[in-house]
C-alpha cells in the first residue's frame, strides 16, 4: 500500500537544553528542559541531608532559601539591627511580626500513602526504598507528620477493587483487606512511623463503597448509595468504615481521622460516589456517627472531616453540614483540595462561623504527567499552602511516567523514582513541602505578620511560632525578579532570636539556547519568552494556511525554544513504512471516519478585558483587537460575554440592583456594558473574518431575588422552581437579549449560570441539577421561546462548570424529554484534573446535544513567558476536541500585569495577551500562538476525521486530525514531552490539501456482488470506492468536465477496447467522450496495449496540474479487472507527487502480468 501524508500544523514542542545561569546546591542534579533542575539521588551518592532550625547568637536569623536559579534551602546568617525605619521605607516588602496576636495551631505537613507510592518504594529496592522513607520523614529529611491513606483502591492504584469485592455481603463477613495494603500501603506505613520524628496523624479516605451497594453497581462514575440515608446499605457502609478501622489497628496503625468520602461532587471513570451535602450531614448525624461511637471510634478518639473537596463548595457544604447540631457534634473539621481557581477567602467564612472545626488541605497535585525540574511545582505548592493548619500533598513517589495508575491519569510527585537506572529525583516541590514541614513542628502557631510596605512585588507572607519559642516567616516570593524585605519583631531587641525561611526567590536571566522568532520579545525568569507589541513595532501578523505545490505540507511549529507559528515546507515520500517503524509516533489518518464539526475558538468579553484595551488607547487597542479576530490575527469567532457582573469586574453588580424590583422597571445596562463590552464587540465584529458566535454566561442574579440576599457567596433563587422569582429571573434574560439585540449585537447562546456549584466570595448563584432542569423545562425554555427566542434562534447550554459534574448533570437534565428539547448542549469547564474522558459518556448518550469548553484560565498571577501556559492550553484543547466538544472558550482576553483588574482581593490570572499600561505595550503569552494553532486553522465547520496512533514509542504527545470546509487536512500534535519527537503521518486519500478528487465515478471491475466484497476485504483502503457502470462513469466524467473549468482527466481501459470513448489519439492526448466535444485535458490510457513507455504521458499529464486543479479518474471498460481501480488511484497520488511513474509503480510487469 502506498502512504501518503497532508498538511500539518505542528504545537507546542519541546525542548533540552541549557537553562542559563543556575547554580545548583545538589551534588548531582538533572534538567530536563524545564527552567530549574531536579537533584538526582542514588545509592553511591544519596542526596544531602535536610537541616532543620537552629539556634544562633543574639541578633543573628538564619535564611534559609530556595530559587529557581540554584538554592535548596541554602542556609545564610544575617544579622538584626535595631531600627529598621528607614531600611523598611526602601523595601520592597516590609513585615511587622506580632507574636502576641495568635491563629491557628498548626497541625502538620505530609502526602498520601497511595498503592502507587508503595509499589515505586518497593521497585527501587530496601536501600533506596529507605532513603526515600528517610528523606520524607526523619530527622535528616523534611519530618513529615501527616498521612492520608486511600480506603480501598483510588486512580493511583493497579487495578479498580474495594474491600469486599463479593456480591451482596451485608453482614461484610467477606470484608478484609487486599494484597495492595498488606504489601505496599501498611509495610509502608509501619516503616515511616519507625523514622518519623513526631507521631503521624494518619486519616483514611474513601474513593468508593463496593459496587454492591451503589445505585449504578459500578466502582467507577460515581453513582451513591443505594435508599435513603439511614437505611440498610447507609447501616453497611458505617460498619465498613468500622472494619477498616479496626483491620489497620490490628496491624500496629491506629487512625487518628477519617474523611466521609473522597470528592463527594466528581463523578469519574475510576473509583468514585456522590453524596449531596444533606446527605453527608444526615448520615454522619444519624448513622456514621453514632456507628463510629458506638464501635470505640467516637469524637474522642477520631477525628471526622466533611466535605473533602474543592474550595469552590467550601462554604455551601459546611454552612449545610454545621447547622445540624448532631452533624456538629461528630465532626472536628473540613478537609479541602486545591483542584479549582478558588481564591483562599473561601476559607474566611467557614472559619468565622465555626472556628471550632479545623480546616485541613488533603489533597494537591500538579499534572498532567511529570516535568522533571519546573520551578513552578515549588510555586504553587508554596503558594497554596500558607493560610491553613496544615497542608497534604497527594502520591509521595511517582515513577517517571507520573504512575503507576489504572485509568492513564498521570501527575507529578515530589519524589520521582526510576527504578532503570536506579535513581530517584527531588522535584522542587519536595523543597517547597520542607520549607514548611521541616520548620514548622506540630504545635506551631500562626501569629500576625501585617505587611507594612509592599511595593512592586506578589510576595506571600507568613509567620509562625514553634512550640520551642522561635519565630519563623516565610516568604513565598512569586515575582519575576528577587526583593528586598525587611522583618520587624517588636521583641527581638538583640535578645531573642529569630529563624527566618525565606522561600522561593525567582531570578531573572537568560534561559539559554533560545532563538525568539519575535522581532521584540521580553525574558523574565521563565522557560520561554513573550513577544512584545508596540505602536512603532507591532508584533508580526499571523499568517494562516496556505496552499502548496504537490506533494508539499506546510508545518507551523511553536515551541519552548524560540517557534511562535515557525513555517516549514516539508516533501512527502510516497512509501512510509522503514519511517514509520523508526518514528517515536506514527500517526494515520482517515478523513472518511468523521465526528463533531468545530464551532470554533474564541474569548470573553469581560469588564477587564474592556477595561485593558481602553486604557491602552486607540491604536494599541485597536491592534489587540487586530491580533484576536482579523485576518492577520487568529482569527476567533467565539465570543462570551458576562451577565451583569463578575470577578473580573471593578466591582459587584448585576442589571437590576433596585431593591424588589419585580416588573423588572428599573433593569438597564450598566456603564461597563456601555463603555466596555458593548463597544469592544461591536469593534471585534467588524474585524472578524466569520461570524462571531456570541453567548451570555450570568453570574448572580440581583440579591433581592436570592436566599442570601447577597450577590456574592453562592445563594439560590427565593422559592421552589417555577414560583415568582424564578418568573422575574427567566424574563431578566430577555431583557438582557433584546437589550443587547437593540446595540446591533445578536447573541446565538446562553448558559443558564455559570459555575452553579460554586459559591465564590464574588457573583455566584447555586443550583442542583433537577433545580436547573426544572428552571429549563418550566420556566426559562417557555419564556424565551414565546419572546422571539426559541431554540430554533439561541442556543441554550446546561451546566457550564467543571469536567467533574458533568455526567451527573447531563443525565438529570436531559432524562427530561421537555428541558433537553430546550437544550442545545453542554457548557464545561477546565478546572479540575478530570479526565476528557468523563465527556465519552454525554456524548454517546445524547449525541444530538454538542459539548462546549466555555472557560479556562491559568494562576494565580501572571507569569510572563511560562511555557506551561501553551502546554496547558494545547493539551487541554485537543484533549476535549478528540472527546466530542465543538469547541474551546478562554477566559479573559487581556489582563494588565497584575492579572487583573479584579474587585476581588488576589483574584489574578493570567491571559493571553498582557497589557503593560505604564510602558504602553503589550505581550502575547505563549498561551497565544496555543490558542492560534487551533483557532487560525480550524475554520468553522471543520470536522474532526480519525486519526488512531499506530505506532507510540516513549512519546505522551496528544494527536487529533481535521478536515476543513476548504477541504484541506490538518494535524495537530501538542508535545508534553521533554525532548523533541520524531513523527510520521499517514493519509491514504492524500491530495496535498491542493487538489479536489473525485475518485467517485470509477466504473465497474466486478461481475458479482461477491467480487466487491472480496475487492474490499482484499484492499480495506479502498473500500470508499463509489461503484457504477462503466458507461455510468463516462457520464460521469462528463458531466464533471462541464462543471469544472481546467479539469484534468484520465481514463483507463484495458485489451484495446475502447466501448465508449471515441477518436483516441493517444500521442496528440485528446480525445472525444460519448460524442461531446473535444477535451484538451483528457487522457486515455491502456496499459496493456502495446505502445510506448507511459511516462511520458503521464509526466505531459503532470505538467497540466495546476493548484486547484480538478482530477478525475474514469474506467471505460467493464470488465478492467480489479487493477484499474488501483491504476486510477496511484494516477491521482503519481501526479500529486514528485516520483517517476516507476519509482511508484512497476509499470511493465504490470502489463507483461495482463
Amino acid at each position: 500500500m502506498n502512504e501518503y501524508l497532508v498538511y500539518i500544523t505542528v504545537a507546542l514542542v519541546a525542548i533540552t537544553g541549557s537553562l542559563g545561569a543556575i547554580t545548583p546546591d545538589c551534588k548531582n542534579y538533572k534538567q530536563s528542559g524545564h527552567d530549574s533542575f531536579a537533584c538526582v539521588c542514588t545509592e553511591g551518592q544519596p542526596c544531602d541531608k535536610i537541616e532543620g532550625p537552629i539556634k544562633t547568637a543574639a541578633g543573628v536569623v538564619t535564611n534559609w532559601e530556595s530559587s529557581r536559579d540554584g538554592a535548596r534551602l541554602r542556609k545564610q546568617a544575617l544579622h538584626f539591627g535595631q531600627q529598621v525605619g528607614s531600611e523598611a521605607a526602601a523595601a520592597q516588602l516590609s513585615i511587622k511580626v506580632d507574636r502576641d496576636v495568635k491563629h491557628q495551631e498548626i497541625f502538620g505537613f505530609g502526602g498520601a500513602f497511595t498503592d502507587s507510592t508503595g509499589i515505586n518504594i518497593n521497585k527501587m529496592g530496601d536501600k533506596l526504598g529507605a532513603q526515600i522513607l528517610n528523606d520524607y520523614f526523619s530527622k535528616d529529611g523534611i519530618e513529615y507528620n501527616v498521612g492520608r491513606i486511600p480506603i480501598g483502591g483510588s486512580d493511583f492504584s493497579p487495578r479498580a477493587y474495594s474491600l469486599d469485592d463479593q456480591t451482596e455481603d451485608r453482614q461484610l463477613q467477606k470484608w478484609n483487606l487486599t494484597n495492595e495494603d498488606l504489601d505496599y500501603k501498611i509495610p509502608t506505613i509501619l516503616k515511616a512511623k519507625a523514622l518519623a520524628t513526631h507521631e503521624i496523624r494518619l486519616f483514611g479516605s474513601p474513593w468508593s463503597a463496593p459496587k454492591w451497594m451503589k445505585t449504578n453497581n459500578e466502582l467507577i462514575h460515581g453513582g451513591s448509595l443505594k435508599g435513603a440515608v439511614g437505611s440498610e446499605y447507609w447501616q453497611i457502609w458505617a460498619n465498613y468504615f468500622v472494619h477498616y478501622l479496626n483491620s489497620y489497628k490490628a496491624h500496629n496503625i491506629t487512625h487518628w481521622g477519617i474523611t466521609i468520602q473522597n470528592e463527594p461532587r466528581a463523578n469519574q471513570p475510576f473509583n468514585s460516589m456522590l453524596y449531596t451535602p444533606e446527605q453527608m450531614r444526615d448520615f454522619l448525624a444519624k448513622t456514621l456517627g453514632p456507628v463510629l461511637e458506638s464501635s470505640g471510634w467516637g469524637p474522642d478518639k477520631l477525628k471526622v472531616m466533611v466535605l473533602d473537596h474543592n474550595l469552590d463548595l467550601v462554604e455551601e457544604w459546611v454552612r449545610v453540614i454545621f447547622a445540624d447540631k448532631t452533624a456538629a457534634k461528630y465532626a472536628a473539621g473540613t478537609a479541602i483540595h486545591w483542584y479549582s481557581n478558588s481564591p483562599h477567602t473561601n476559607l474566611d467564612g467557614p472559619h468565622n462561623s465555626h472556628p471550632d472545626k479545623f480546616i485541613l488541605a488533603t489533597e494537591a497535585c500538579m499534572g498532567p504527567k511529570v516535568r522533571l525540574g519546573l520551578w513552578q511545582l515549588a510555586e504553587r505548592y508554596a503558594y497554596d499552602i500558607l493560610g491553613v493548619i496544615g497542608w497534604t500533598d497527594w502520591n509521595m513517589v511517582l515513577d517517571t511516567q507520573g504512575g503507576p495508575t489504572w485509568v492513564g491519569n498521570w501527575v507529578d510527585a515530589p519524589v520521582i523514582v526510576n527504578p532503570e537506572a536506579h535513581e530517584y529525583y527531588r522535584q522542587p516541590s519536595f523543597y517547597a513541602m520542607a520549607h514548611f514541614s521541616k520548620f514548622l513542628p506540630p504545635g506551631s502557631v500562626r501569629v500576625d505578620s501585617p505587611v507594612v510596605t509592599q511595593h512592586n512585588t506578589k510576595a506571600t507572607v507568613g509567620a509562625f511560632r514553634t512550640p520551642h519559642d522561635s519565630t519563623v516567616v516565610i516568604v513565598v516570593n512569586n515575582d519575576e525578579t528577587d526583593i528586598d524585605f525587611t522583618v520587624e519583631d517588636m521583641f527581638v531587641m538583640n535578645k531573642c532570636l529569630v529563624y527566618i525561611t525565606v522561600a522561593f526567590l525567582a531570578i531573572t536571566g537568560s534561559l539559554g539556547a533560545i532563538t525568539p522568532d519575535c522581532k521584540n520579545y521580553k525574558q523574565s525568569g521563565y522557560d520561554s519568552f513573550v513577544c512584545v507589541c508596540t505602536e512603532g513595532q507591532p508584533c508580526d501578523k499571523i499568517e494562516g494556511p496556505v496552499k502548496t505545490a504537490a506533494g508539499v505540507v506546510t508545518k507551523w511549529e511553536s515551541s519552548r525554544d524560540g517557534a511562535r507559528l515557525r513555517k516549514q515546507a516539508l516533501h512527502f515520500g510516497q512509501q512510509l513504512n522503514s519511517e514509520a517503524a523508526a518514528a517515536q509516533l506514527h500517526i494515520k489518518v482517515d478523513r472518511d471516519v468523521k465526528y463533531q464539526e468545530i464551532f470554533g475558538f474564541g474569548g470573553a468579553f469581560t469588564d477587564s478585558t474592556g477595561i485593558n484595551i481602553n486604557k491602552m488607547g486607540d491604536k494599541l487597542g485597536a491592534q489587540i483587537l487586530d491580533d484576536y479576530f482579523s485576518k492577520d490575527g487568529i482569527e476567533y469567532n467565539v465570543g462570551r460575554i458576562p451577565i451583569g457582573g463578575c470577578d473580573f469586574s471593578t466591582r459587584a453588580y448585576s442589571l437590576d440592583d433596585q431593591t424588589e424590583d419585580r416588573q423588572l422597571q428599573k433593569w438597564n445596562l450598566t456603564n461597563e456594558d456601555l463603555d466596555y463590552k458593548i463597544p469592544t464587540i461591536l469593534k471585534a465584529k467588524a474585524l472578524a473574518t466569520h461570524e462571531i458566535r456570541l453567548f451570555g454566561s450570568p453570574w448572580s442574579a440581583p440579591k433581592w431575588m436570592k436566599t442570601n440576599n447577597d450577590l456574592a457567596h453562592g445563594g439560590s433563587i427565593k422559592g421552589p422552581v417555577g414560583s415568582e422569582y424564578w418568573q422575574i429571573w427567566a424574563n431578566y434574560f430577555i431583557h438582557y437579549l433584546n437589550a443587547y439585540k437593540a446595540h446591533n449585537i445578536t447573541h446565538w447562546g446562553i448558559t443558564i449560570q455559570n459555575e452553579p456549584r460554586a459559591n465564590q466570595p464574588f457573583n455566584s448563584m447555586l443550583y442542583t441539577p433537577e433545580q436547573m432542569r426544572d428552571f429549563l423545562a418550566n420556566t426559562l425554555g417557555p419564556v424565551l421561546e414565546s419572546n422571539g427566542w426559541g431554540t430554533d434562534r439561541l442556543k441554550v447550554m446546561v451546566w457550564d462548570h467543571n469536567l467533574d459534574e458533568v455526567q451527573e448533570w447531563v443525565r438529570v437534565i436531559f432524562a427530561d424529554k421537555t428541558a433537553a428539547k430546550y437544550a442545545a448542549g453542554t457548557a464545561i469547564h477546565w478546572y479540575t484534573h478530570s479526565p476528557h474522558t468523563n465527556l465519552d459518556e454525554p456524548h454517546k448518550l445524547h449525541p444530538d446535544k454538542f459539548i462546549l469548553s466555555t472557560e479556562a484560565c491559568m494562576g494565580p498571577g501572571v507569569r510572563l513567558g511560562a511555557w506551561e501556559l501553551a502546554q496547558a492550553y494545547g493539551y487541554d484543547i485537543l484533549g476535549t476536541l478528540n472527546h466530542h466538544t465543538v469547541g474551546w472558550t478562554d477566559w479573559n482576553m487581556v489582563l494588565d500585569t497584575s492579572g487583573g483588574p479584579s474587585w476581588i482581593p488576589g483574584n489574578r490570572f493570567d491571559s493571553p495577551i498582557i497589557a503593560n499600561l505604564d510602558a504602553h505595550e503589550y505581550y502575547r503569552q505563549p498561551s497565544f500562538y496555543a490558542m492560534a494553532h487551533f483557532a487560525k486553522f480550524l475554520r468553522p465547520g471543520a470536522v474532526r476525521v480519525d486519526s488512531p496512533i499506530v505506532i507510540r514509542n516513549n512519546t505522551e504527545a496528544t494527536v487529533g486530525a481535521f478536515r476543513t470546509p476548504q477541504n484541506s487536512t490538518v494535524v495537530i500534535v501538542v508535545n508534553n514531552d521533554e525532548t523533541d519527537i520524531d513523527f510520521t503521518v499517514e493519509d491514504r486519500l492524500a491530495t496535498g490539501a491542493d487538489y479536489e478528487v473525485i475518485d467517485a465515478i470509477i466504473g465497474h471491475p466486478f461481475q458479482t456482488t461477491q467480487e466487491l466484497m472480496q475487492f474490499r476485504a482484499l484492499y480495506p483502503e479502498y473500500s470508499k470506492v463509489y461503484v457504477t457502470h462503466y458507461t455510468g462513469a463516462v457520464k460521469r466524467l462528463n458531466q464533471a468536465l462541464k462543471q469544472k473549468a481546467g479539469a484534468v482527466c484520465l481514463v483507463v481501459s484495458m485489451g484495446g477496447k475502447r466501448h465508449s470513448v471515441d477518436a483516441v489519439d493517444v500521442h496528440s492526448r485528446v480525445f472525444v467522450i460519448e460524442g461531446e466535444a473535444r477535451h484538451r485535458n483528457c487522457f486515455y490510457l491502456d496499459p496493456t496495449a502495446e505502445v510506448r513507455d507511459p511516462n511520458p504521458l503521464l509526466m505531459k499529464i503532470k505538467s497540466k496540474v495546476a493548484k486547484n486543479t480538478t482530477l478525475l479518474c474514469g474506467n471505460a471498460y467493464l470488465r478492467a479487472g480489479r487493477q484499474s481501480i488501483r491504476w486510477c488511484l496511484d494516477f491521482i497520488s503519481y501526479v500529486l507527487s514528485d516520483k517517476d511513474w516507476h519509482n511508484l509503480y512497476d509499470w511493465r510487469p504490470l502489463r507483461a502480468k495482463n
